[in-house]
Formats: structure tokens, sequence, C-alpha cells
């Protein structure tokens, strides 16, 4: 008996370790063949001691931090699905990814506990002004990361992603949805209407 157990476990251990081989090849060779180094990816030149942190700053920078959305169309629009803008003072690098296949492998390939910090004003909003009530790991999946995210994460997704239980939201999403695009309409309706009249009477359009 103990001789067939062995001859199973030798067995499945040859069977695991070649067939671990071949996927591992395989990935390497569809999915990493041309992999580049960190430092190749594009994005734009850092100046010497101000990096690019520069181009942040009001009146003499390029971009304008209140309008992120426009930002990064505009690094979309220059250097492609994948974007990096490092030398910030006293920040890590930023990457911006913008090809949906490659954003699923990092969701897919990262650990059980990534390290997702939040911004500075909301972890200091629940951790120093209000700690009290988002004592006991209570600050949400938004403001924490590591080990206090992966608890927190494993005991709400239980709950929330079972399909009877996002349908208790779908109708509200959808009203909030339809009151949103109804406001936009508005709104892109009531600024054609002004640029129109102005350019009928001073031939140029307004700044908006």
């Amino acid at each position: 008996m103990n001789n067939n157990l062995m001859k199973n476990v030798k067995y499945n251990y040859e069977f695991v370790r070649k067939y671990s081989y071949t996927f591992l090849q395989n990935i390497n060779n569809e999915s990493f063949g041309d992999i580049k180094s960190y430092s190749e990816i594009p994005g734009p030149k850092p100046i010497p001691i101000l990096g690019n942190t520069w181009r942040f700053i009001p009146y003499i920078g390029d971009f304008k931090i209140q309008e992120i959305d426009k930002v990064s169309t505009r690094l979309y629009n220059m250097y492609g699905d994948i974007v990096k803008v490092g030398g910030l003072l006293g920040r890590p690098d930023m990457i911006f990814l913008y090809d949906a296949n490659e954003i699923q492998k990092i969701f897919r390939t990262e650990e059980a506990m990534p390290h997702r910090p939040s911004m500075p004003s909301l972890d200091y909003y629940k951790h120093t002004l209000r700690k009290e009530f988002f004592k006991d790991n209570n600050a949400g999946v938004i403001a924490v990361h590591g080990e206090s995210w992966s608890e927190f994460r494993s005991k709400v997704q239980q709950v929330m992603l079972q399909p009877r239980i996002a349908s208790m939201y779908v109708s509200a999403i959808e009203e909030s949805s339809l009151s949103f695009i109804k406001r936009s309409l508005n709104y892109f309706v009531f600024s054609f209407t002004r640029n129109t009249i102005f350019f009928y009477l001073f031939s140029k359009l307004l700044d908006n």
C-alpha cells in the first residue's frame, strides 16, 4: 500500500512539475516575451531639481490638477496605453494605464493584500479627525490597505457580490445616473445656446 501511495505521489509530482513548467513557458512566451524595463515607460521628461512637479504649478505648468481628466486624456494621446509621470517631489511616480486587458492582468496577479494608499486628506480625516467614529477597522476599503483592507473586503464581498443584494441598488443607481445625464444635457444645451448667441453678436466664442 505504501509503495502504491509513493508511486501516486511521485506521478502527481511529475505531472504538476511538467505542466506547471509548460504553463509558465506559455505565459513567458505569450505575455512577457517583449517585456521592457520600468525606465522605458514613456511619459513627460522631468527637469533637474523640479522633476515633473512644475507641470502642476498654477500659471507655470501645463497640467491643471483640478482637470485631471483632461490631463489623463492628453497623456494618452501623447504617449499611448501606458504612461509614467515621474520626478514628483515627495511623491512616488504616477503610472497611467489605459489598456483594459493589461489592467485586468494587474488585478488578477496582485497579492492578496495590495498596497493602495488612500489620499492623504481622506486618510487624515478617517484616522485622525474622526478616528473615534472609524475605529475597529471601519474606515472602508478606500482609506485602508494591506491586512485591514483584506479583512474588511472579505467581510463585505460575501454580501455585496450576491446578485439579490446588488439588485437592491439598481433602481437608485439608475435614478441617479439619469439625473446626472439630464443635468449634463441641460448644461450642454445652455452652454451651446450661450456660445452661439455670443458668437453671432461678437464673432468669437466664450471661454468656458
